[in-house]
C-alpha cells in the first residue's frame, strides 16, 4: 500500500494547511462571526415577534454549520482517528453534531 508521490504531495499540503496558521485564522474568523451573528439572531428574534427573518438566518446558520463540518472533516481526513485525542476536537464534533439536531 505505498502511495505514489503525487498522493503524498497531496497529503502533506493539506497537512500543512489544516495544522497551519491559516486554518487557524480562517476557522478563528468563522468561530467569531459565527457569535456574532447569534448575537444579532437573538436580539431580531427577542424584537420581531413576527420572525420574518427565519429563513435568512436558518441559511447563515446552515453556511456556518457548513464549515464547521468540512474543518472537522479535513481533520479527520488528515490526522485520523486520532484527531479525538485532543479534546478540543472531541468539543467541536460534539457541537457540530448539535448543530445538525438544532436544524432537524
Amino acid at each position: 500500500d505505498e502511495l505514489d508521490p503525487e498522493q503524498v504531495l497531496r497529503r502533506s499540503n493539506k497537512v500543512a494547511w489544516i495544522h497551519g496558521p491559516w486554518a487557524n485564522g480562517v476557522f478563528g474568523f468563522l468561530i467569531g462571526a459565527n457569535a456574532i451573528c447569534i448575537g444579532f439572531e437573538t436580539n431580531v428574534d427577542a424584537t420581531n415577534k413576527e420572525n420574518k427573518d427565519i429563513l435568512f438566518w436558518m441559511c447563515v446558520e446552515l453556511v456556518f454549520l457548513a464549515a464547521f463540518s468540512i474543518e472537522l472533516i479535513m481533520r479527520i481526513a488528515v490526522d485520523g482517528k486520532t484527531v479525538f485525542r485532543d479534546p478540543w476536537n472531541v468539543m467541536d464534533l460534539f457541537l457540530v453534531t448539535c448543530g445538525y439536531f438544532g436544524v432537524v
